[in-house]
């Protein structure tokens, strides 16, 4: 579970699919046929079937699971949805042990400081807000947002939060935590965190002071030479990586290889540097109106004229609902016509 806020908004969910592979050894299948199953090609095409399998049973079970979105193109196949009882938007992948690894380490981080909670989930409203955290549509995603978050606490001053795969007790050397050949280790005892980094609790900054500070470290960031990295400390050049081609690169805390922000578009680049300036006056205005800092009045936090000018995203306005005429769901989809059309029903019911 990913903590962003008050209470757990997100689920990581990973189908293991270990047990399936050792059930096909144990059929004594030869070495041949075993490996063309595991082959990268046909693994991703076992998964993406499955997937869709599973999208068309959550479908069909709306008291249960709503607004159910599969993404089986992306890096890792995924189905988002969210769980109608308790209104946790959830992930699922399958066979992919690093991202519940990448869970537990952004658990970890919460542990140590909640305002990590707290700015999570106040940034993945004000992305949702500006329509800026649909990677689908060559935007970031939650994590890769969580991830510019995290970075920035390591980068404060005093940092709020450490490196964690760095640090381990002086006593004991470190041991490589092996997630399909990634180093996945990072230190976990928030207990005894004092005792192998002094400067935790040093920080004490207020949220909306932090929030601010996000807005300002990022409007002037040098995305065309640095990688955005919480592994350890000290700057990282794109062409170090080798991803000078990419707009914006932000690296996965294990899997080095992965930028998570590969699939950003050039007018989607330019979207989100706006947008940070945007909230970066925008939050300058509220704390120069309060002395206590940026106001906690949600609609004035969110005012979505400040925050997007005005400027609606083409992948919106293509979203264009012609019965309610908000942006982001089709007519089929659109919440009101479902009101008016349970409301008939239950008419005719009475």
């Amino acid at each position: 579970t990913n903590d962003m806020g008050e209470k757990p908004i997100d689920i990581a969910i990973n189908l293991d699919c270990e047990p399936i592979v050792q059930y096909l050894r144990k059929r004594s299948l030869s070495p041949e046929e075993l490996a063309a199953r595991e082959a990268s090609d046909a693994k991703r095409e076992h998964e993406q079937a499955a997937l869709k399998k599973l999208t068309r049973s959550f479908r069909r079970h709306q008291r249960i699971t709503r607004d159910v979105q599969p993404i089986l193109r992306a890096r890792v196949p995924i189905i988002k949805f969210v769980h109608a009882p308790s209104a946790l938007e959830c992930d699922l992948t399958m066979d992919h042990p690093l991202g519940l690894r990448n869970s537990d380490l952004l658990h970890t981080y919460g542990k140590i400081d909640e305002r990590f909670f707290k700015l999570g989930f106040f940034l993945k409203l004000w992305a949702k807000v500006c329509h800026i955290n649909d990677a689908s549509q060559g935007y970031m995603s939650s994590y890769a947002l969580i991830m510019m978050l995290l970075h920035y606490l390591q980068h404060t001053s005093p940092p709020v939060l450490p490196y964690l795969q760095q640090l381990h007790d002086a006593a004991h050397r470190k041991v490589k935590v092996l997630v399909r050949n990634w180093d996945a280790y990072f230190f976990q005892d928030v207990d005894r965190l004092a005792e192998v980094w002094p400067m935790h609790g040093r920080n004490t900054q207020d949220v909306g002071t932090l929030a601010l500070g996000f807005a300002e470290y990022y409007a002037s960031f040098d995305f065309d030479h640095l990688v955005v990295g919480v592994c350890k400390p000290g700057d990282i050049l794109k062409d170090q990586k080798e991803w000078e081609g990419s707009l914006m690169c932000i690296e996965d805390p294990f899997d080095l290889k992965h930028n998570l922000t590969k699939g950003i578009k050039h007018h989607s680049f330019e979207l989100i540097k706006r947008r940070l300036a945007n909230l970066s006056q925008h939050l300058t205005s509220l704390q120069s109106s309060a002395a206590s800092g940026p106001s906690s009045d949600m609609a004035q936090l969110f005012d979505v004229r400040a925050l997007t000018q005005g400027e609606v995203p083409n992948h919106i306005l293509r979203n264009t609902c012609h019965v309610c005429h908000q942006h982001g769901h089709f007519a089929r989809e659109c919440p009101q016509r479902r009101r008016s059309h349970q409301g008939r029903g239950g008419g005719r019911g009475g």
